[in-house]
């Protein structure tokens, strides 16, 4: 369960309840990692930590997650349900499946009958503009070089997959006005559905970092 304590009356109001199956060390194998790539409805999960359905646990550098139209994806701090195109590079991801290959360095889930939930991603990098487009040079995505990360597939073609140096953030309502050209600028958010792109980025929250 995840939520708030609230006062007056004290209370603790809760966004998130995970139960059963939903729960880390249920019945299912459990993946926590970035998307890396992704390569039709095949994922590159790095920074892994693996959860077996026995109660081991195991930390590795990388796994293949093999989703399905019968995967369920849920979105953090969301009640609405989306299908498997909405998960796009870039994206911190929990997934719960069956392991098929479990070789250190090949693992391979399956995620059909599975579920994945969509986690709130953070990259990092300096203000190109904030004008009519919100565009950052990045630094950093969940702790990562961006480098180290395949856009391939993310726009609504080749010429618009995701650039880390031209990285196109969606701000909605957000007040970017202190954010000027040069800032330095850490988003809390999510990558946008994959093969949508531009923009690359939908911003929850915007915390300045100071100027370079």
């Amino acid at each position: 369960m995840r939520g708030a304590l609230k006062f007056r009356p004290l209370r603790f109001e809760a966004n998130e309840v995970y139960a059963g199956s939903s729960v880390p060390g249920g019945d299912m194998d459990v993946v926590t990692g970035s998307v890396m790539a992704r390569n039709g409805d095949t994922l590159t999960l790095r920074g892994v930590t693996l959860m077996r359905s026995n109660g081991s646990v195991v930390f590795n550098d990388s796994v293949s997650v093999e989703l399905a139209a019968s995967t369920t994806v849920k979105k953090q701090l969301s009640m609405d349900s989306f299908d498997i195109n909405a998960i796009s590079v870039g994206q911190r991801l929990t997934v719960f499946g069956a392991i098929t290959d479990d070789s250190i360095s090949n693992l391979v889930i399956d995620a059909a009958n599975g579920y994945a939930r969509m986690l709130m991603s953070n990259v990092r990098g300096e203000v190109i503009s904030n004008d009519n487009v919100f565009d950052m040079t990045l630094s950093s995505i969940n702790g990562r070089n961006p480098a180290l990360y395949d856009f391939s597939g993310t726009g609504i073609d080749a010429g618009n997959d995701a650039d880390p140096a031209n990285y196109e953030i969606a701000t909605s309502s957000l007040d970017v006005s202190a954010f000027g050209t040069g800032s330095s600028v850490s988003v809390r958010g999510f990558p946008t559905a994959f093969g949508s792109a531009p923009k690359d980025f939908e911003a929850s929250t915007l915390i300045s970092r100071g100027s370079n």
